[in-house]
């Protein structure tokens, strides 16, 4: 079961990152998304250490929501005396808008898969100037790739400027369906992550 927060609840607590808008939807810390998923980045303002600061937050929270998929797994099809190789398992499929609007702050960015390989997709890598243009305001970008046989807890964050200090990451979790392992768990889902960050 995943805690979810009211607002005086929060507003009570400066230990625990707040976002500070007045909609009455509940603030929830462990939001996930994917493998297919629109993922807008925006300013607002937070104060996880009690202090009003401006930020850059991906899906409104801090940190962003968790991303989740399904590792690729190989199997063989015979026909014909052939063996054809296939793969199935997730292909992330991760749509970022860029909605920010904060001067005093870039306002291009674009999304790092911390310690996912990319084979044959390194132009989804993130990297701004390096593999990709940064993502400009008003515009999207499609982060299309699959991660193959990696599984485990990753993480996603900005690799433009300092937009990761300010607040632009999350967890990235893929998950292998035949772990040998799963019985040593007792919860093994979202609600489990700690995400560790110095504000």
């Amino acid at each position: 079961m995943i805690h979810t927060f009211d607002r005086k609840e929060v507003e009570r607590t400066t230990s625990m990152p707040q976002v500070l808008d007045d909609d009455e939807r509940p603030l929830s810390y462990a939001i996930t998304i994917g493998p297919v998923a629109d993922l807008v980045i925006a300013n607002d303002q937070v104060s996880p250490d009690g202090f009003i600061k401006s930020a850059v937050l991906a899906g409104g929270t801090l940190p962003g929501p968790i991303i989740t998929g399904q590792k690729v797994r190989l199997f063989c099809v015979y026909k014909l005396s052939m063996i054809l190789r296939a793969f199935e398992g997730d292909t992330f499929k991760i749509n970022v808008t860029d909605h920010l609007n904060d001067e005093t702050m870039l306002t291009s960015t674009s999304i790092h898969w911390h310690g996912l390989f990319q084979r044959h997709s390194s132009q989804m890598d993130g990297a701004a100037f390096v593999t990709q243009c940064p993502i400009s305001p008003g515009h999207s970008f499609l982060y299309e790739f699959n991660a193959g046989d990696q599984v485990g807890t990753h993480w996603y964050h900005s690799h433009y400027g300092v937009q990761y200090c300010d607040g632009l990451r999350g967890a990235l979790i893929i998950y292998d369906p035949q772990d040998p392992y799963h019985f040593w768990y007792d919860i093994d889902d979202e609600s489990t992550v700690i995400t560790l960050m110095d504000w």
